[in-house]
């Protein structure tokens, strides 16, 4: 690359920074003041349902390995009957 486009590709680095603030505003004034609090909660709500579910899943695996209907062994040694 040659010593003549350094400028124009610093210039452009910086005028990309600024429409990157530009747009942040932008769209931050198109957000509605009372939707900030939901939009924010939105992703730990997701989260956290994420995780219940999980629990209940593993929950219910542990229950089926321990407590398995007619098995004494727990499902643990069934390959070597």
């Amino acid at each position: 690359m040659g010593d003549d486009v350094y400028g124009p590709v610093f210039a452009g680095g910086i005028a990309l920074m600024f429409a990157g603030i530009i747009s942040a505003f932008i769209v931050g004034n198109l957000i509605p003041d009372d939707a900030w609090e939901t939009l924010a909660n939105e992703g730990f709500v997701e989260e956290e349902r994420i995780m219940e579910n999980k629990r209940e899943e593993r929950k219910r695996e542990e229950e089926a390995r321990v407590g398995g209907e007619g098995n004494e062994g727990g499902g643990r040694f069934d390959d070597y009957d």
